[in-house]
């Protein structure tokens, strides 16, 4: 009967000091398994779907203050190729970025073009301006603006199980889930920065798949993700 209660003891204390220490996303052993889908509207059957990978990676300097590098890593793991999406710094349990977070295609020309797209985004944001990208302080009915037009609520925070340690989590008014040291869980890691050109003649997502850190896969998504 002791030890079944100090079992039990010993389970709410873990899950207590695992769920209040703070994780932070800015780690170079992290990698974000991201689910990209494209097609024509007019012509859905042609649907690409791509696997994503983003890492933290390397250092830079703006303005003064000391960020790293988020780069889509593609190539082989012998063998990889960054590209550049934005750099990210954190402080105080919240996560600023600067970058074009809605850049994915590596290549000019076609329909993925990045500058083409830029052009026809409904947005004024400026993309040389340090954003706030998450806010891992926020409380259950905090109003938050994340990213380049991410206004949302904060309907409740829970905890959930990642690998062996229990992380908060934000569970947010447009039905999105944001996980400490993770991010979105529904959407993407970039997702507050990637916002979707209305002029476009393609339908394209970005739906979080997998979160690693060391080569170990800690979280997957709970379920399918929500295309907007």
């Amino acid at each position: 009967m002791k030890k079944t209660i100090l079992l039990i003891i010993s389970i709410i204390a873990y899950s207590y000091l695992s769920a209040n220490r703070y994780f932070p996303l800015i780690n170079e052993t992290s990698e974000w398994g991201i689910l990209y889908t494209s097609y024509p509207y007019e012509f859905q059957m042609a649907k690409t779907t791509v696997d994503e990978v983003y890492v933290i990676t390397g250092d830079t300097a703006i303005d003064g203050k000391d960020y790293k590098k988020i780069c889509l890593r593609t190539g082989t793991k012998t063998n990889p190729v960054y590209y550049f999406r934005g750099a990210i710094r954190e402080e105080n349990r919240k996560v600023f970025y600067i970058g074009n977070g809605y850049n994915t295609y590596t290549g000019g020309s076609g329909p993925y073009n990045a500058p083409a797209l830029k052009n026809c985004l409904f947005t004024d944001a400026n993309y040389s301006d340090e954003i706030l990208l998450y806010d891992f302080s926020a409380k259950a009915g905090d109003e938050l603006m994340m990213g380049y037009f991410g206004h949302c609520k904060v309907l409740s925070v829970d905890s959930v199980l990642v690998g062996n340690s229990y992380r908060r989590r934000w569970r947010l008014n447009n039905n999105d889930d944001i996980v400490e040291g993770i991010g979105s869980t529904r959407q993407s890691l970039l997702y507050w920065v990637t916002p979707i050109p209305l002029c476009s003649s393609y339908f394209t997502s970005w739906q979080f798949s997998y979160f690693t850190e060391n080569g170990q896969t800690l979280y997957k998504t709970p379920s399918p993700a929500p295309a907007y």
